[in-house]
C-alpha cells in the first residue's frame, strides 16, 4: 500500500461465494442522502472486480498490485452522473466505476461479474461489514 495507506482487508470471492449484507464502513460519507457503494471495472484486461466504500482504497489496492496509478480524483470524474449503474467512462483507458446504494450492491456486484469473466472478484473494507455467503 501507499505511504498514506489506510487500513482495508482484500476479501477474495470464490466463484461460489457472494456478498449477501453489507453495513455502513467507519468514516463513510452520504452520497445525495445515502450511503453508497463503488465497484471497479478492469474493463482492459479483465482482471480486477473489486467492491469498496471508499475510493481511496481503490488507489491503494490499484498501487499495490495492479502495476498502475490511480488518484481519488480521477476515479470520482469517472462515475456515472447521477449515481447511475451504467459504466462508460474510464480512466488510464482501463479502469470504470460505477456507484450504487448499499442495498443493491450485492446484487449490482453479481450482474458485473457475470458480464464477463474476471480474474480476481474482491471485496476491500472492514471484514465485519460484509456477510460473505
Amino acid at each position: 500500500m501507499g505511504k498514506n495507506s489506510r487500513a482495508f482487508t482484500p476479501i477474495r470471492l470464490k466463484e461460489t461465494e457472494s456478498v449477501s449484507n453489507i453495513r455502513k464502513e467507519h468514516h463513510v460519507r452520504r452520497q445525495n442522502g445515502q450511503h453508497v457503494a463503488y465497484i471497479l471495472h478492469d474493463k482492459l484486461l479483465k482482471r480486477h472486480l473489486i467492491l469498496s466504500q471508499k475510493l481511496s482504497f481503490f488507489v491503494d489496492y490499484i498501487s499495490a498490485h495492479a502495476e498502475d496509478t490511480v488518484s481519488a480524483s480521477s476515479l470520482f470524474k469517472i462515475i456515472p452522473c447521477g449515481g447511475g449503474t451504467q459504466v462508460g467512462r474510464r480512466t488510464k483507458c482501463r479502469w470504470a466505476i460505477e456507484q450504487c446504494d448499499l442495498e443493491s450492491a450485492g446484487a449490482r456486484l453479481e450482474a458485473a461479474r457475470k458480464d464477463g469473466p474476471f480474474q480476481q472478484c474482491m471485496v476491500l473494507g472492514t471484514p465485519a461489514c460484509y456477510q460473505i455467503s
